[in-house]
Parts: structure tokens; sequence; C-alpha cells
């Protein structure tokens, strides 16, 4: 299952269960494109982040969108493109609570043993 499906099925699941995305953080592994950006705008999503970077097109669209846009995130260090005031910058180091889901780009994972967009998330 690719990343812009793995959204869809959170949008779908929180629906589902009644869960507000709005002012939510989505993380992922893979590449943030305009496509990801328009998804996240439309579920109200405050924060992407990811292990990789945006595309020039999305950093632009999220600019507009009002989202916070985080590229090359790793335990210490990450870039931030857009809206970086609306970032808690100590709060990056603690654990998050509540995490809704998390976007494992790929498929089958040999090491994880399973489809790694199907993994269940228990808070980071």
């Amino acid at each position: 299952i690719g990343r812009h499906n793995t959204l869809d099925r959170i949008a779908g699941e929180a629906l589902f269960k009644g869960i507000d995305l709005r002012g939510k953080l989505l993380v992922t592994s893979g590449r943030i494109s305009t496509e990801m950006v328009a998804k996240a705008a439309r579920l109200g999503l405050a924060v992407l982040a990811s292990r990789t970077s945006p595309t020039d097109q999305a950093i632009e669209l999220a600019r507009q969108a009002g989202i916070t846009l985080v590229g090359y995130v790793r335990a210490d260090k990450c870039n931030i493109y857009t809206h970086p005031g609306q970032l808690e910058l100590p709060a990056l180091h603690k654990k998050i609570s509540g995490v809704t889901g998390v976007i494992l780009a790929g498929g089958e994972s040999r090491r994880m043993g399973s489809d790694k967009s199907l993994l269940p998330i228990f808070g980071a």
C-alpha cells in the first residue's frame, strides 16, 4: 500500500472512530508531495513531518495552507520549511502521546514481518 493510500486509510479510520485530525501531526518515512499536503490540508492536519525532503511544490502548498512542513527528521535535528512558529520546539524531544498513525513508505517489510502500513501504533 502506498503512502497516499495509507493517508486515505488513516482519514477513513479517523472518520469511522470519530477522531478529529484537525491540529494533529502526521509523520511519514516517505517523501512529502503536493498530493500529501493537499490531503493533509483537507483533513486539517497542522504538521507534516518526514525523514526525507519534501518537493518544492509541496513546500509552497504547505506555506499557502498554513501547514508546518518538517523534513530530514532525525533524533536530534530536522529542517523546518514552513511556519516554524507553530512548533513548540522543546516538545520535539518529548514522547508523543495519542499517536493516531504513522505512515511508513514501502510495502512488505522483512524486518517487521508484515506490510508496514498495517502495523498497529500504540504511542511513541
